[in-house]
């Protein structure tokens, strides 16, 4: 049996319900049994390590910049968070976005898809949409409770953000690679 994150004891309560903390969290089971030094770089891992001190200085949260398997790297990070029995949670931006009323809101919202650059190629967001999640993420840096995403290039967000968006998006840790 290979090694596992996950302790018998310390997560008795995460192993008992495992598939519905999976489901949850938007998470494979495998990132849950993981080290997410497996996925992420140094400064992911200084983010999760040092997320309480992070938080405590009122950073909005981290946004991934271009970094490779940005899918993988947003479920190693919930993963972490989850074991140390945080709330977090991996939400495509559509999924997000559709949630409407229902839309849940976790102590640490992880969005894999936040900007790609083929959404610039195509049709662009409708404001609504944009204002949605820019309002979402507002709220949530407002109320104390970081976000994580993920964006292909941090200078073309504004294409279809919008400026104000991508200044807020500045004021994250940013991880590049």
């Amino acid at each position: 049996m290979s090694p596992t994150m996950l302790d018998a004891k310390e997560h008795s309560r995460i192993l008992a319900d495992f598939e519905n903390v999976c489901a949850v969290a938007g998470v494979q089971g495998r990132f849950l049994k993981e080290s997410m030094t497996k996925y992420c770089g140094e400064d992911e891992i200084d983010w999760v390590k040092r997320f309480n001190h992070y938080k405590a200085d009122g950073l909005p949260g981290l946004v991934l910049e271009g970094v490779p398997n940005p899918d993988m790297r947003c479920q190693a990070i919930a993963s972490a968070l989850v074991r140390n029995y945080l709330d977090a949670r991996v939400i495509p931006l559509n999924s997000l976005i559709d949630g409407g009323s229902d839309r849940p809101s976790p102590s640490i919202l992880i969005i894999p898809n936040l900007y790609l650059n083929a959404m610039a190629a195509g049709k662009s967001l409708p404001a609504w949409r944009t204002q949605v999640m820019y309002d979402l993420l507002l709220e949530r840096a407002a109320s104390g409770k970081p976000s994580v995403v993920y964006v292909e290039d941090m200078k073309s967000v504004s294409s279809v953000y919008g400026k104000p968006f991508r200044d807020f998006l500045n004021t994250f840790k940013i991880v590049t690679q």
